[in-house]
């Protein structure tokens, strides 16, 4: 649509940023937002890193290097609605 693509390592490598365009966020990405959120979000756009050098490598977060978690739980300090108990009743 018109989102802007910056082209760092030359056009013909893939592209390094893209800088989302107001028609675009309008209709992909703030469509079911009320309009002052959408145009708070036009003021604060900022070009985004399309990192596919960092993709195609090898991924650091392997489960043999870091292992795996399965679930975590936060457990909140007592408040007046929801017990320390009750979470981990829940849990």
């Amino acid at each position: 649509m018109d989102c802007r693509f910056s082209f760092d390592q030359g056009p013909e490598n893939p592209p390094t940023s893209v800088i989302f365009g107001r028609e675009y966020m309008a209709t992909n990405v703030y469509q079911h937002c009320q309009t002052k959120d959408l145009e708070l979000a036009k003021m604060l756009v900022r070009p985004n890193g399309m990192f596919f050098d960092d993709v195609a490598k090898e991924s650091l977060l392997t489960e043999a290097r870091y292992g795996s978690v399965s679930r975590v739980y936060i457990v909140c300090e007592e408040d007046q609605l929801m017990k320390p108990e009750f979470q981990r009743w829940i849990i």
